[in-house]
This record gives structure tokens, C-alpha cells and sequence, in this order.
């Protein structure tokens, strides 16, 4: 999902389209990528030297952005064209 939607960033909608500060669909991807990354609980190669304990802080504001980004999805605020 992140590759497809780093790769052709143009073929999303996305309900927030304008801001002087950030770019909103460069934001959304790295809120996607921010959860990828930091749930290495989950997605972690078992060879990598990574910490497998996950806090109860870190998860639940895995749960919190993992439901954003789902709402957004399912909602149609993030479509495809």
C-alpha cells in the first residue's frame, strides 16, 4: 500500500487537499510509513536485532493512527480515482 501510494501520489484523493505548511498526502504517507515501521512487533524480520517488546504507550497509538488511516480509507476521505 505504501509503495502504490508513494509511487503515483496523483491517482489519490484525499479529503485534505490544501495547506501552506505541509502537503497533505505527503503527510498521509508518512503516517502510513510511521506505522509500518514502528510496528516491528508485527512485521520485524526474526534475523534483524530489534526489540520485540512492544510498550503499552507505543501500542496504543499504533491502535489510534492504524484507526485514523482505516477511517480515512474506508470513509472515502483517501480514494483512489
Amino acid at each position: 500500500m505504501i509503495s502504490v501510494f508513494r509511487d503515483k501520489p496523483e491517482k489519490w484523493d484525499f479529503a485534505f487537499t490544501v495547506d501552506s505548511a505541509v502537503e497533505p498526502k505527503k503527510v498521509l504517507l508518512q503516517m502510513l510509513q510511521l506505522l509500518w515501521t514502528n510496528e516491528y512487533s508485527r512485521h520485524v524480520d526474526p534475523g534483524v536485532d530489534s526489540p520485540l517488546h512492544v510498550t503499552q504507550g507505543e501500542a496504543e497509538s499504533a491502535v489510534m493512527l492504524a484507526l485514523t488511516l482505516t477511517s480515512w480509507f474506508t470513509s472515502g476521505a483517501v480514494s483512489i480515482r
